[in-house]
């Protein structure tokens, strides 16, 4: 009985694809990002603008992964079976590891137009987060902009100047490591990411 059920099913589904007048095929673009806490709600967005402005392709998405660690461990699993995503949202610090392994693209056939890549804010700096080896593989999608938040009279205990704090890493670095000489229950960086 139930050979008999699925064959009339796929029989069904045969007969139904013949009797379809032909489309269009429909290209489909599979995305995988991480942390969809954070850019769930963007990816969903940007999927529903670039379908509308191009309504041959269909954007789907794979399950996001919790960290982007997470994510390149997926992705070269994935890899492992040729299941790849077509498009990979990655730390910036982790597209080395997909471009030495000949897993991702360079861009450069899409960047043909330099200046407006730059009027877009896309400068040589920031390009250059997403190269490897002189090439670019990878774009600035989010980056982070850190907080420092300090304790004005530990500064001024180590002999910097809580009114002037530092404007460059170099000098945080020192004054951190100023303020953790003071004594061994104090710490003069902690950072979190």
């Amino acid at each position: 009985m139930k050979r008999f059920s699925t064959s009339v099913a796929a029989a069904a589904l045969i007969a139904g694809a013949f009797a379809l007048p032909a489309q269009a095929q429909e290209t489909e673009i599979v995305v995988h990002y991480a942390m969809p806490g954070v850019f769930g709600e963007i990816q969903e967005e940007i999927a529903a603008r670039f379908m509308e402005e191009n309504p041959d392709v269909r954007v789907t998405f794979r399950s996001p992964s919790d960290s982007y660690e997470d994510g390149v461990q997926r992705v070269l699993r994935e890899s492992m079976s040729g299941d790849t995503p077509d498009i990979v949202y990655v730390g910036l610090n982790r597209i080395r590891i997909l471009a030495e392994r000949e897993m991702a693209q360079p861009l450069a056939p899409f960047i043909e137009d330099q200046e407006a890549f730059a009027e877009a804010g896309f400068t040589e700096s920031l390009l250059g987060l997403g190269q490897v080896r002189g090439e670019q593989y990878g774009l600035a999608f989010a980056a982070s902009t850190p907080v420092v938040y300090y304790n004005a009279d530990l500064v001024a205990q180590a002999g910097g100047d809580p009114d002037s704090f530092p404007d460059n890493w170099d000098d945080l670095i020192a004054l951190g490591a100023d303020i953790d000489a003071l004594g061994e229950d104090t710490d003069g960086i902690y950072y979190h990411f």
